[in-house]
């Protein structure tokens, strides 16, 4: 995994959770423990 994410930018964009979860919904049939950390303190996107 670290070899993978090795190159990766990272860009200032917000989240899209539903569209993560989507995805994942197609991707992985079987039944598997997705973990997702994210910032619960904020309710609005900031701005950068």
């Amino acid at each position: 995994m670290l070899e993978a994410l090795y190159n990766v930018q990272s860009q200032p964009v917000e989240a899209d959770y539903s569209r993560a979860l989507s995805y994942l919904s197609v991707r992985h049939k079987r039944r598997s423990l997705v973990v997702l950390f994210t910032d619960l303190v904020t309710l609005t996107p900031q701005n950068r």
